[in-house]
């Protein structure tokens, strides 16, 4: 599954490539991209070219409703994160609350992957075909795992327990500039 804007730096591109690279080596799992943004027409152009039985097995699903998101997460197997640039996106904490494991790739901006290496809920893989494509069977792999730790993991980032935290912490930092002021 991959759940985003689509838009360059989500490197959709480099998803569809790892996905050939799957079934290739014998993956069964189909593709499904939700989400809509400026390169959905050169992403649809871009599955149209595949061989039919490849093509057959990508589901472009444009924009979903907060109910279809909730069950694509409940039924699929793998978030997948290709983006070269991100964040910590909120649809990493909507997957771990589902259970459901991410791979990602090593990128130089991509934060995804710094949170699922953290918190152990997915693979990061190297940024190629290959890579990620690898870290795909390897979520599949170690499934059980790595979603029991999305689902333990998943309540100590609500928002009330991060504000508090870090409330915390800017209140012993302005205690600390105080001392180190006088």
């Amino acid at each position: 599954l991959f759940l985003g804007r689509i838009i360059a730096n989500k490197n959709l591109p480099l998803l569809i490539d790892a996905y050939v690279n799957y079934r290739g080596a014998g993956g069964l799992q189909s593709l499904r991209i939700a989400g809509d943004g400026p390169e959905l027409g050169a992403l649809r152009q871009r599955v149209r070219k595949l061989p039919n039985s490849l093509r057959d097995s990508i589901t472009i699903l444009g924009s979903v409703s907060d109910a279809d998101k909730y069950n694509l997460f409940a039924s699929s197997r793998v978030l997948v994160i290709s983006s070269s640039r991100e964040g910590f996106p909120n649809v990493i904490v909507e997957a771990m609350a589902s259970g459901l494991p991410v791979a990602t790739i090593s990128a130089t901006e991509n934060g995804s992957a710094s949170v699922v290496e953290e918190y152990d809920i997915g693979v990061v893989g190297e940024s190629t075909p290959d890579g990620l494509a690898a870290a795909i069977n390897n979520v599949l792999a170690n499934w059980t795992a790595l979603s029991a730790n999305c689902l333990a993991t998943a309540p100590s980032l609500d928002w009330s327990i991060l504000s508090n935290q870090l409330h915390d912490e800017l209140t012993l930092l302005h205690s600390k500039e105080l001392v180190d002021g006088q």
